[in-house]
């Protein structure tokens, strides 16, 4: 799963039982070997090219328990690595891609451009204000961003 995760400081997580694998294995494997799961250690064993030795002992991964591992050193000498390894799944064919064209491109049906908003710029005691004389915007008269600005000074105000 993978989603955004925070209201302060939102960012992008990724979390679920294959990212809690990885981490585990990241933090537990060694320098200069590929850690491997047993389920790659088979497959990888039925080739007979590659040097696997087990890890020893078994980590624990959240939601799976003690997990065995393996660690990938390079090829048995003398035996060549497989030339193809085909996938066992259906892969999809992408479809064609159109010809490049020069023509403009449009923006998508339903854009609608953001409004434009008053310029604002902060006064040497740090709280927000309107900017004066800028065709309108900001003067005295009250403006639609007035309401935001005093909200964004009382928070200014408070975390100091």
């Amino acid at each position: 799963c993978a989603g955004v995760v925070g209201k302060l400081m939102p960012r992008y997580c990724l979390f679920g039982d294959t990212i809690n694998t990885a981490s585990r294995m990241e933090s537990n494997g060694q320098p200069m070997k590929v850690h491997m799961s047993e389920t790659t250690y088979d497959l990888l064993q039925s080739f007979d090219c590659y040097k696997l030795t087990e890890r020893g002992g078994t980590i624990e991964v959240k939601g799976k328990g003690a997990m065995k591992t393996y660690f990938c050193e390079g090829y048995h000498e003398g035996k060549s690595p497989p030339a193809l390894i085909k996938s066992t799944g259906q892969l999809s064919t992408p479809a064609a891609l159109p010809p490049p064209s020069n023509a403009p491109r449009m923006p998508p049906k339903g854009y609608r451009p953001l409004a434009s908003a008053p310029l604002v710029k902060s006064s040497p005691n740090g709280s927000i204000e309107s900017s004066p004389g800028l065709g309108g915007l900001g003067n005295s008269k009250t403006t639609a961003s007035e309401p935001l600005l005093k909200k964004l000074n009382s928070l200014e105000d408070s975390a100091v």
